[in-house]
């Protein structure tokens, strides 16, 4: 199987890809997302585990998935999961609560660091390292569906399970929630950029260890994450102590500049396609092109989109949190949740223009015969 995995590699370069993509009417909260790209470490992975798959995600429903990969657990849009190889498993007994539970329980472990260790000595038959509070792709989806009593493979604990060994469990069934897509070749080294919300998920992590100084100030026990650290905050009850923590969270988030992301997104991303909106006009594209420019700007509206309303709904929180108590951080968080949903709309505007403009063409083209 390694060596075929290898073979595979080499003939996969030779040969145009097919890519695939989720029917999310079929999907429910707690499906097992199992993904492999046309990469090099993709097919060691394969080889060494001797599986179809090197990643593993799980559907969290209303069209988001949660994974865990180099930036730490981060949550995407479904419909931007475009891949050579995808399946769909889902629990055999007690899909729909068990899988509603298991969601649940992810939402514990988001922004938690990956675990590169982990990850690679997951296949060895002996225990390597201990399991922490980090965690790799698989790893990920069987600590939470045990969390909640309904663990994926009853013979291995969750960090000695690699993706291929999670998806041969006994315990799940394939879904057939998986369809061929036309997206062009071109479409993967797209999605290889780097996105804006890896790089925020790197800087909310440096916060949060920084932050942590206090509690082992103090001897408290240490929050998991960001969220936590701010609950700590707004339930306190000793006024100096919350006074010192709100202080200790400001100078986390302003030596993270986890709240300079939205400015500097503004010269970058936007700024990138306001100039291409001015050029798009007087260019000349082929019918291939369009279609291809017109797919990758369609995903990623309906990625910012859900994007806003994540925006919108932690801007509120924060809003809320200030009308009990007053702390600098609470007011920096919220105003940074205004800035990221503000700069989320432009974009989305932004983009639709892009997308309207691309439509013309078509139309251009088809009136001349060209389509």
């Amino acid at each position: 199987m390694r060596i075929a995995a290898i073979k595979d590699f080499f003939r996969a370069l030779a040969s145009p890809p097919a890519f695939f993509t989720l029917d999310q009417d079929r999907l429910i909260p707690g499906d097992i997302l199992f993904t492999a790209d046309r990469a090099p470490v993709s097919y060691l992975i394969r080889g060494f585990t001797v599986s179809k798959f090197s990643h593993a995600a799980i559907y969290l429903g209303d069209g988001l998935y949660a994974e865990a990969v180099d930036v730490g657990v981060r949550v995407r849009a479904a419909s931007m999961i475009v891949k050579p190889v995808l399946a769909v498993r889902r629990l055999k007994e007690g899909a729909p609560e068990n899988g509603r539970k298991a969601v649940e329980r992810v939402n514990h472990y988001l922004h938690m660091p990956y675990w590169l260790e982990g990850a690679v000595l997951s296949p060895l038959p002996f225990d390597a390292v201990e399991e922490g509070r980090n965690l790799f792709c698989s790893h990920l989806v069987a600590r939470a569906y045990a969390d909640v009593g309904a663990p994926v493979l009853d013979d291995s604990d969750p960090h000695k399970i690699s993706p291929g060994k999670l998806f041969r469990s006994r315990k799940l069934f394939t879904v057939e929630a998986v369809v061929k897509t036309n997206i062009p070749g071109d479409y993967g080294r797209y999605r290889r950029m780097k996105t804006f919300s890896d790089d925020e998920s790197k800087r909310n992590e440096k916060a949060y260890l920084a932050a942590l100084g206090f509690f082992n100030k103090y001897r408290i026990a240490q929050p998991r994450d960001m969220p936590e650290i701010f609950d700590y905050l707004a339930n306190s009850c000793q006024q100096m102590l919350s006074e010192e923590l709100d202080m200790t969270i400001v100078k986390a988030l302003l030596e993270s500049k986890l709240l300079d992301i939205v400015d500097e997104a503004k010269t970058g991303s936007l700024d990138m396609l306001l100039a291409k909106l001015e050029t798009l006009e007087n260019e000349r594209m082929s019918a291939h092109l369009i279609f291809s420019e017109s797919t990758k700007i369609e995903r990623n509206i309906t990625a910012l989109q859900v994007q806003l309303a994540t925006h919108i709904d932690n801007a509120a929180v924060f809003q809320e949190l200030l009308k009990n108590k007053k702390y600098l951080s609470f007011a920096l968080m919220r105003d940074d949740k205004l800035r990221h949903a503000d700069f989320t709309r432009r974009l989305i505007a932004a983009s639709a223009d892009y997308l309207a403009l691309l439509s013309a063409k078509q139309s251009a083209l088809q009136r001349a015969g060209e389509i």
